[in-house]
């Protein structure tokens, strides 16, 4: 299984900031991953993602 960086978008809303990154795998499946920058995402979220995107939190470690 592979998985690549597709594009990044910044986003200004007033005067707001968000960087979104959006990853694709190989099964043509495309997830938006917010970034916010000087945070971490939660367990619960990172979670979520990972199975949106069909991974298991195993298939994670071995990419890392």
């Amino acid at each position: 299984m592979y998985v690549f960086l597709d594009h990044e978008v910044s986003l200004r809303i007033g005067n707001r900031e968000a960087i979104v990154t959006i990853w694709s795998q190989e099964r043509k499946m495309s997830v938006t991953v917010p970034m916010h920058t000087g945070c971490d995402i939660g367990r619960g979220l990172a979670l979520r993602i990972l199975k949106e995107a069909g991974f298991s939190v195993d298939d994670f470690i071995e990419l890392r």
